[in-house]
């Protein structure tokens, strides 16, 4: 198995953060603080890194895992919700908010010339730069190895949900803090069959 993990990234949940490790190629066991002396409160972070482990060792054993588009877009409801939770009620300036929508609307026009037929790579180059570090987060949390063409669905589920979330956030620089009709949207995560 130590080959499967080499250059994994690890989103830990240390207490009410996480720890991001990276599997190097020569590791043989895995450290992490759990940042309190409390006894009681070590056995509680213990158990979830524990779990948290489990999960992505059954993952790795399992090999890459096929999501569906419900299992994609509720995923991308947790960038979704991070965001507005960190950026609600204080936006960043407009024209801010308006380069990272351009740079996000431009990666999802990306296109080969119609008559390639290979694979878009000019536009998964653009997912991957524009969303790539959300998805990794977000897959890591949830200790997830998934299918390319997962993959390709959460880049794309990622873009929308950062789309909303910049809509919503020009909407509040005017002052109109309404809730974002959006945010319904979203279905809630369920894990993989296979995981469990």
């Amino acid at each position: 198995m130590k080959l499967r993990v080499a250059g994994l990234t690890l989103r830990i949940p240390v207490g009410s953060s996480f720890v991001e490790k990276v599997i190097s190629p020569t590791a043989t066991d895995l450290r992490v603080s759990l940042r309190t002396s409390d006894p009681s409160e070590v056995k509680i972070r213990h158990a979830a890194v524990a779990a948290y482990l489990e999960g992505v060792w059954k993952n790795v054993r399992h090999g890459p895992i096929h999501l569906t588009l419900e299992q994609v877009v509720a995923l991308s409801a947790e960038m979704y919700h991070s965001f507005m939770r960190g950026m609600g009620t204080s936006p960043a300036p407009a024209p801010l908010l308006l380069d990272l929508k351009n740079r996000l609307e431009d990666a999802r026009r990306s296109r080969l010339e119609p008559e390639d037929e290979g694979p878009d790579t000019e536009r998964a180059e653009a997912m991957e730069r524009q969303c790539g570090r959300a998805a990794d987060e977000l897959l890591a949390a949830k200790g997830l190895i998934v299918t390319p063409e997962t993959r390709v669905r959460l880049l794309e589920a990622i873009a929308t949900a950062e789309l909303d979330v910049l809509d919503a956030l020009l909407k509040r620089i005017d002052g109109d803090f309404t809730p974002d009709p959006k945010a319904a949207r979203f279905p809630a995560w369920s894990p993989p069959a296979a995981l469990l």
